[in-house]
């Protein structure tokens, strides 16, 4: 993801598409920059309000989590800047035993496809990426979620990223 015009271009593209008028809690958005333009309007979405947290919902596409779920301390370059990573956030997660400190974030383009969107439409905001098992299961999600609920106030943007389907246009 070293060019920048990929995501420039999808950007520029949405650029008539009007944010939400109500600040949005979440957005669903495609991982795969075939359709970078949905990824752009996505975020472009959310982007006329400021959050000062985005947590990142991601699959673990290769299996490399020893736990449920996993997340990272590093922060992130991207062709259209810096992301950096809510140390204090990350901390709060890795306190959780079904939460592992993880290097997999290196090659996780469920993750990478999305920040050069996030870091041009919230510039201000600061990363929580979790990567899911596919081995996750209910208790685990539960668990999850009581972990996560503190962290998702109404300063915070929850993005799910998302594959939709493989091997279709």
């Amino acid at each position: 993801y070293a060019k920048p015009n990929l995501f420039i271009d999808a950007v520029a593209g949405e650029q008539d598409f009007p944010p939400a008028k109500v600040r949005l809690t979440g957005i669903t958005v495609p991982h795969h920059l075939v359709a970078a333009h949905l990824v752009a309007r996505g975020f472009r979405a959310a982007s006329d309000h400021a959050y000062k947290r985005v947590i990142v919902l991601t699959p673990d596409h290769f299996s490399r989590s020893r736990t449920p779920f996993a997340t990272t301390t590093g922060g992130f370059a991207t062709p259209l800047g810096i992301v950096d990573i809510d140390q204090d956030a990350v901390a709060h997660l890795l306190a959780e035993d079904s939460i592992s400190h993880s290097c997999l974030f290196a090659r996780e383009h469920g993750l990478h496809a999305l920040l050069p969107f996030m870091r041009h439409y919230l510039p201000g905001a600061k990363l929580v990426p979790v990567a899911i098992s596919l081995k996750a299961n209910r208790a685990d999600w539960d668990r999850l979620l009581k972990v996560l609920a503190p962290l998702a106030d109404a300063d915070t943007l929850i993005v799910q990223s998302t594959d939709f389907s493989h091997y279709h246009p």
